[in-house]
């Protein structure tokens, strides 16, 4: 992306996605609202994270040795 306030609005909405997230989980959580709370834990997981629940968590560790190669088997071996 081009431009200073295009890249500042991307770190605005990067910094506060898991903090609106986990501000849903709390609400769904004290509505009662279990299935939405457990689907707001899991998108709070992805943003605070960034990492889907499709991938293996082992990407976590960028200085892994033949890490793309590992996590790739990894991926076609186990659907998260």
């Amino acid at each position: 992306m081009d431009g200073f306030d295009i890249n500042a609005d991307t770190v605005y909405v990067s910094q506060n996605a898991g903090r609106i997230m986990r501000a849903l989980f709390e609400i769904s959580l004290k509505k009662g609202w279990a299935m939405l709370a457990d689907q707001m834990l899991n998108l709070c997981k992805i943003c605070e994270k960034r990492l889907w629940n499709s991938v293996t968590p082992l990407r976590q560790f960028p200085l892994m040795p033949n890490l793309d190669e590992i996590a790739k088997k990894l991926e076609r071996k186990i659907q998260f």
